[in-house]
């Protein structure tokens, strides 16, 4: 005689409520690792930006008031800011530098020799920050918070002017 395989009514519905307490922590597992990529290509793209401007910064020069001389100052600053703003077009980025706010983008300049603008063997650092990154999935931004600052950093060696001999 064959025994008969008859669920029990207890168990009729326990399928059903497993696959609903496990497929909602698989889809939270899922939207944490889609922000944590977003949060890393958001992190490639500053940090390509900041290194950009450091780049730009440790071999450009701006002509300052008119002197005609090649001096690190602040008309040199706002052309490695912009730099910095122009370096994610074409690229294919998804995130876009063109319209950043300048005062996410700070460039400071340290001088070794006692000059009163930097010039070659000293060093230039181009911070990037993104203060409001969003993040999407509602349940791990109660713990984090809904918006966090990214923010890449990136020196680099001035090359150019060469200081002037006293």
């Amino acid at each position: 005689m064959a025994k008969r395989l008859v669920a029990d009514k207890k168990e009729r519905g326990q399928s059903l409520a497993e696959l609903a307490i496990s497929l909602t922590f698989l889809l939270i597992l899922v939207g944490g690792i889609i922000d944590l990529g977003r949060m890393f290509f958001t992190y490639i793209t500053l940090r390509d930006a900041a290194q950009e401007g450091a780049s730009y910064g440790s071999y450009a020069c701006a002509q300052e008031g008119g002197s005609g001389d090649c001096i690190k100052g602040p008309t040199f600053i706002n052309n490695v800011k912009t730099r910095v703003r122009q370096s994610s077009q074409g690229n294919g980025s998804i995130v876009d530098l063109t319209n950043w706010p300048l005062n996410q983008i700070t460039v400071t300049m340290t001088t070794h020799n006692g000059n009163a603008y930097p010039c070659s063997g000293d060093e230039i650092t181009v911070k990037v920050q993104d203060p409001n990154f969003d993040i999407t999935m509602p349940f791990i931004g109660a713990f984090i918070g809904q918006q966090i600052l990214i923010q890449s950093t990136a020196s680099d060696v001035i090359l150019a002017p060469a200081c002037p001999t006293p």
